[in-house]
């Protein structure tokens, strides 16, 4: 059991309680101070688990006097105590959302999301229902291509059958080899899961769109056309569900992952249940192939821009190369004021575009993460660095000026923090060298005192500098050891 304190000035305010917007017996603790030297208070219990039994307390007091026991009362003969308790809002809405919705929210909802979560889920509940309509007309069209329905003979059923198995295999091989080949190279499901869901909705569309298209092809295609949209098929559901798992937790708070994904599996189902009764129903009213595509291009729009809307209410509190480049822009242009993580996600791209494909490197052109030895400028600038004493185990990283291009190198061990730094240091000279003359350091000395400002500020608007994948595939980091023995 739990208790909740809210404090009031007046017993009138009592009367709300079952109307306050909590999907569960609303739960809390009132301080009631009357016109007279009277208090009363009122303690109700709550369930935080499966737990059923409630009581609730009422005391009173006047001045100088101790507390008394006015009620104990179970919650079965809650509401007979017309002296004080409210009447039970018995609206449809009120029983929908405390008898139906609870079944698809999460424990305590809303308190127990982060912002964003009601937009998220009930526009990704409207794309899912047309994901699974369109999926309907694409399955009726594949089936008649592949021979399965439609033919007389055995002989052409068993044929149309032994086709289906192929396409499945081959779909699910692909999967597996495209999720084998994003796990080795990086892990870019963790660092951009808004992209990399688009680009699994663009890939089930594309998909159904190839099994609608199928009966239209000559009947030595079919086979592949069918493969091909099955492997399409099976990466668009590798891919939803590995970056489904990021966003999950970004609107979850600390300790209810579980039941945020839970709940979220509960609200794919039914969207897939009225999706797919759905295809159903208006399968019969489009008729023929041309018909089919055409719904299916509508229901692919909805599919889309619901995915689209949805992924934009997620704020999330990580940075890759897009949300930094971003948040140090907008610090060093705008006098020091921080973005957070709710007002990036309402202006970052990760529509999956091709100059998208590599995390919206806006630095691109004049900042290179990484770089080796040799597009430093060779061995001759790390001596003479060394001289100036700018490179020891304690510097996180080096930066070079080589012409209009700095270079950014970290050293082994370097956290997310100082990468945020060495970030801010090179776009701040970046800046600089546009009103001044050239700059050309090595290391923090010549970063503003605002370094210390950001770091604050950023931990103040709830981000998570743990975490910082800024650095490309290519991208080196520099080991250094002091007191080397060659010997060793």
């Amino acid at each position: 059991m739990m208790l909740r304190l809210k404090p009031h000035k007046s017993l009138k305010s009592i009367y709300s309680l079952r109307n306050l917007k909590h999907p569960y017996p609303c739960v809390f603790l009132q301080y009631l101070c009357s016109f007279t030297s009277q208090r009363s208070i009122l303690i109700q219990e709550y369930p935080v688990g499966q737990r059923k039994d409630k009581k609730t307390y009422l005391f009173s007091k006047e001045n100088g006097s101790a507390w008394k026991i006015l009620n104990v009362t179970d919650e079965n003969n809650f509401d007979q105590q017309k002296s004080y308790m409210p009447k039970i809002d018995t609206s449809l809405q009120s029983i929908i959302y405390n008898y139906v919705m609870t079944h698809f929210l999460p424990a305590n909802y809303p308190a127990s999301v982060k912002q964003g979560y009601r937009q998220f889920a009930s526009l990704s509940f409207c794309a899912s229902i047309a994901g699974s309509a369109s999926m309907v007309l694409s399955t009726q069209t594949l089936l008649l291509a592949v021979g399965v329905v439609g033919q007389g003979t055995s002989a052409s059923i068993m044929a149309g059958a032994l086709n289906w198995v192929l396409k499945d295999g081959i779909g699910q091989l692909g999967g597996v080899w495209f999720i084998s080949f994003m796990g080795r190279s990086t892990s870019q499901f963790d660092v951009n899961p808004k992209y990399w869901r688009m680009v699994a909705a663009i890939s089930l569309d594309t998909a159904t769109l190839l099994e609608l298209i199928s009966p239209l092809v000559p009947a030595n295609w079919v086979l592949l056309i069918a493969s091909i949209a099955n492997v399409g098929k099976n990466i668009g559901f590798l891919t939803a569900s590995a970056s489904r798992a990021v966003l999950h937790q970004a609107v979850a708070k600390t300790g209810n992952l579980g039941d945020v994904t839970a709940k979220a599996g509960a609200q794919s189902m039914a969207a897939s249940l009225i999706g797919t009764s759905f295809g159903i129903g208006i399968s019969p009213l489009l008729g023929d192939i041309p018909h089919f595509i055409s719904g299916f291009m509508c229901l692919s729009l909805i599919h889309l821009i619901c995915n689209y809307l949805s992924l934009k209410a997620v704020p999330l509190a990580h940075f890759n190369n897009s949300r930094l480049d971003m948040v140090l822009k907008n610090f060093i242009q705008k006098d020091g004021m921080v973005m957070s993580p709710v007002d990036v996600a309402n202006k970052e791209n990760f529509l999956p575009l091709p100059f998208n494909i590599n995390n919206s490197n806006n630095h691109q052109q004049w900042l290179k993460l990484g770089s080796t030895v040799q597009m430093l400028g060779g061995p001759k600038v790390l001596k003479e660095i060394l001289e100036k004493n700018k490179l020891t185990v304690c510097k996180p990283y080096i930066l070079v000026q080589q012409e209009e291009i700095y270079h950014l190198v970290f050293t082994e061990g370097a956290t997310g923090l100082q990468v945020v730094q060495g970030l801010y240091h090179a776009y701040w000279l970046h800046n600089q060298s546009s009103f001044s003359s050239n700059y050309n350091e090595y290391d923090l000395e010549a970063t503003p005192k605002l370094s210390d400002n950001l770091v604050s500020k950023l931990q103040e608007k709830g981000w998570d500098l743990s975490l910082v994948a800024v650095e490309p595939k290519q991208a080196i980091r520099l080991r250094i050891v002091d007191n080397f023995n060659e010997k060793n």
